[in-house]
């Protein structure tokens, strides 16, 4: 797998997957770090209560991986749990992903929520097509 670099033509690829984004927050390290002391037998139980209330609190979803699969000039973006701090990183550290636009489709981030895929990386991407993927539930179980 290659990263995306913003000097190399896409468009003129063959194909490839390209990661645009992963760890956007820049704290896997931090709550990697969090988990083991956790989960470590010798830990107190008071700073277990502190490291839970840390772990628990963090929203894992801006550091969602978000890949790019371009083959034959069809591009497929695939925003995983991405929000709009992971696309803000991503036009941050990149720019404008220079991605062959005649054929584009867009996998909304996190369920297509208010949170991600918002207006503005919609229109800069242009797609053609907008995917969502989501459950047949409601997120409070009642549906």
């Amino acid at each position: 797998m290659e990263d995306y670099q913003n000097d190399r033509d896409v468009s003129e690829s063959d194909g490839g997957l390209y990661a645009l984004a992963a760890n956007a927050t820049g704290t896997c390290a931090t709550r990697k770090a969090q988990w083991e002391e956790y989960l470590a037998p010798s830990t107190d139980p008071d700073r277990k209560t502190v490291l839970w209330s840390l772990i628990r609190r963090h929203d894992p979803n801006p550091d969602s991986l978000v890949l790019a699969l371009v083959y034959k000039q069809r591009v497929m973006v695939f925003m995983g749990d991405a929000t709009k701090e992971t696309e803000d990183f991503i036009l941050g550290t990149w720019g404008a992903p220079g991605f062959p636009a005649a054929d584009l489709t867009l996998k909304m981030g996190h369920q297509s929520s208010d949170t991600s895929s918002t207006e503005r990386w919609i229109k800069l991407l242009k797609p053609k097509r907008l995917t969502i993927s989501s459950g047949t539930k409601s997120f409070n179980g009642s549906g």
